[in-house]
């Protein structure tokens, strides 16, 4: 493998990144590089670091087969302009030493991984070192560090048969990254870490059989076996439109395994240690304490507050409001970082699930058919009889009390903090559990968090009727 460090030189003369919109900073701070088609020459000439490149190159790049006939006249221009940007003391006549002149073209010295697109490179052969030396922390860590150098759609904003051409195979090989992050995650148990992520990758990429695969898979392991069913449905409409075939075997073998609840199910896929074993289905953890948190000290501690109290016995009901970006998923990470002597119960609303009956609260109790608790099993097996197209009363008072149920039992093991993230986008049944349980704060060590964007839905206002204990934290929008 390449040796280049794969993070950015700080001291470098010039750093360059092009997985979002082109930018470039010098050893003063980030450059004003200019129009569309000046980013696009200095794009091509980055792609070719320490190569030349030469003019005719750079026409063809830039324009293609429409370049007018002051095309090299223009490339002299951009790069003028450019040469006064990336070296501020370029005496007029020399050759440069960053953007250098040569007879026949130009050639862009940049230094280790100056440019992102580099380092995106030296970390998916890293990754695939790690695979193949069966460490899976290490190629998990590696996607990681990939996959956090985008900032949005490579080359974006700029123009040109080269800026088309590298735009799609970067985008191949990130999704490539993405695919292979998430079936790490599979099999590491963490499904719903994953699932609204490749929701998202399926929607933009309706034909994409892997991000289909993978999805399914996550959802059948969340006991979200008609959402899988859903999804592997979806594609296959589309490729029956749009290609006139049928899905390729890989999804459609997984197709029929989740219809016959197939056990081996359970089982890693794709394991670089070896031999499949049983993926370890493990209750839901809270999700990482933001990195750089800061601010917010007085709401930060009264969550620590409840978190102490509920530890020591006494429950009780946060209610966090703010609109969009106000960070309340980081106040949540950030207060409830510790929460020592409690069990932890956190879920994380979403619009795909909302029509699910009871998905919100048996995603963060971790209720699925496949838990080794019988008793979260059982209610597993309870709720997968409620219908969405057909609510039956009966059914879904089972349901719903042996959600209820479940938590006393629950509080009855040790004290329990149940967090619900997005909570405006919690199915109707699941909305209800949690108002059987606000006033059961006031009784058991049970502490009750949400975070919701205000008064989105109607539906929230019984809620909130039944919490007269609620503490409520009010976000504005972060400056």
């Amino acid at each position: 493998m390449d040796m280049i460090a794969a993070t950015p030189q700080r001291d470098a003369p010039l750093r360059i990144s092009l997985l979002g919109p082109v930018r470039a900073w010098g050893t003063a701070g980030e450059l004003e590089l200019g129009s569309g088609q000046r980013k696009a020459v200095l794009s091509v000439l980055a792609m070719r670091a320490n190569q030349l490149v030469t003019k005719g190159e750079l026409v063809d790049a830039v324009w293609g087969e429409t370049a007018p006939a002051s095309a090299y006249g223009g490339i002299h221009t951009h790069i003028s302009a450019l040469r006064k940007r990336l070296e501020p003391r370029w005496a007029r006549r020399s050759t440069g030493e960053v953007l250098v002149s040569t007879g026949s073209g130009y050639r862009l010295a940049l230094s280790g991984c100056a440019l992102d697109v580099e380092r995106f490179r030296v970390l998916r052969e890293r990754a695939r070192e790690r695979q193949r030396g069966r460490d899976v922390a290490g190629e998990l860590a590696a996607l990681d560090s990939a996959l956090e150098l985008w900032r949005g759609e490579a080359l974006d904003g700029v123009s040109g048969p080269h800026a088309s051409w590298q735009r799609t195979r970067l985008a191949e090989l990130r999704l490539g990254a993405v695919e292979r992050r998430a079936r790490l995650m599979v099999n590491a148990g963490a499904r719903y870490a994953v699932i609204d992520e490749l929701d998202r990758l399926c929607r933009s990429h309706p034909l994409r059989e892997e991000s289909h695969s993978l999805l399914m898979h996550a959802l059948y392991l969340a006991d979200r076996r008609g959402d899988a069913i859903d999804v592997f449905h979806r594609l296959r409409s589309a490729t029956v439109e749009q290609l006139g075939t049928e899905p390729g075997p890989g999804p459609s073998a997984l197709y029929g395994e989740i219809l016959r609840d197939d056990p081996a199910l359970r089982w890693t896929r794709d394991e670089p240690t070896g031999p499949a074993r049983p993926i370890p289905l493990a209750v839901r953890s809270r999700p990482d304490r933001p990195r750089g948190f800061t601010g917010r000290g007085e709401q930060v501690a009264l969550l620590r507050a409840a978190a102490g109290a509920v530890a020591a016995g006494t429950g009780g009901v946060v209610r966090i409001e703010g609109p969009p970006g106000a960070g309340k998923s980081a106040l949540l990470a950030e207060g409830l970082a510790e929460t020592p002597g409690c069990q932890l119960a956190w879920s994380v609303a979403d619009e795909l699930g909302q029509q699910v009956p009871l998905h919100t609260v048996l995603d963060g109790l971790d209720v699925t058919a496949l838990s080794p608790d019988p008793r979260r099993a059982a209610l597993a097996a309870l709720a997968r009889q409620v219908e969405p197209e057909r609510l039956d009363r009966d059914t879904v008072a089972a349901a719903v009390e042996g959600a209820v149920e479940l938590v006393h039992e629950l509080c009855a093991d040790g004290p329990l903090v149940v967090v619900v993230d997005q909570l405006q986008w919690a199915d109707p049944l699941s909305l209800l559990v949690l108002r059987r349980l606000l006033p059961a704060t006031a009784e058991r060590p049970l502490l009750v968090v949400t975070a919701s964007r205000p008064a989105l839905r109607r539906e929230l206002e019984p809620l909130w009727a039944a919490a007269t204990r609620a503490t409520t934290i009010t976000l504005g929008p972060r400056r």
